[in-house]
């Protein structure tokens, strides 16, 4: 993609300072870390198991006392996604807010970062496996995360002529569920993608409240449905 030192510049002059970027919502977890000079660290890890461990591990390992005290912004991927993961993200989100004085947080969505990581398709859709036959999906010409049932999901993409599916299924199984005949992309979370995400979300001021950092599960409860 492009120049990821001017990006990350251009994040830590809105912020203010040193601003965290991460998600969790998938199997793959993504952590940035730029630092008030614009230098970046970034790192993916299995948050498929153990995302708490991946996420709060390597922020141990990376931050100071001094690094905490700079970090003027939390930037976290609210989901859809691992009902787990999208939990770790928030709660850790809420930790380090509570423990730190005029942090802002911002919350952006997991598929977005998911669909930003594959510019380089025009008519593509992210599908993510939500279970009871349920999917997650965000199709490029929408803009827009959904839950929609398989069926609903087959109807959408030939609707919309989408040439490439993101997903945690394989291409066997893509084909098999959604009848899907193009190409199928293994989930990636672009670092740079998230980057500029984060950006955004700060330049639009849409930072949360405590109580408003919280997972997008999309799903309802086994209660509702039942309703």
């Amino acid at each position: 993609m492009g120049d990821q030192s001017s990006v990350s510049t251009e994040l830590v002059t809105l912020a203010g300072g040193g601003v965290l970027v991460f998600d969790t919502s998938f199997d793959q977890g993504c952590l940035a870390w730029v630092k008030p000079s614009g230098a970046l660290q970034a790192t993916s890890f299995d948050s498929s198991t153990r995302a708490s461990e991946g996420l709060v591990e390597t922020l141990e390992d990376w931050m100071t006392p001094s690094d905490v005290e700079s970090l003027k912004a939390i930037v976290l991927g609210l989901g859809p996604g691992s009902f787990t993961g999208v939990r770790v993200a928030a709660a850790t989100a809420k930790g380090i807010a509570a423990a730190s004085s005029g942090l802002r947080v911002y919350g952006l969505s997991s598929l977005e970062w998911l669909a930003r990581s594959t510019s380089h398709c025009e008519d593509f859709a992210v599908v993510i496996d939500a279970r009871q036959d349920e999917v997650y999906v965000r199709i490029s010409a929408h803009g827009c995360d959904q839950i929609m049932t398989i069926d609903e999901c087959v109807e959408a993409l030939e609707a919309a002529g989408v040439e490439r599916v993101v997903s945690n299924w394989s291409h066997e199984t893509a084909q098999q569920r959604l009848g899907h005949r193009g190409e199928t992309s293994a989930l990636y979370l672009d670092v740079e993608a998230g980057l500029k995400l984060a950006t955004d979300c700060i330049r639009n001021e849409s930072e949360l409240e405590p109580h408003e950092i919280t997972p997008a599960y999309m799903k309802s409860t086994p209660a509702e449905r039942n309703l």
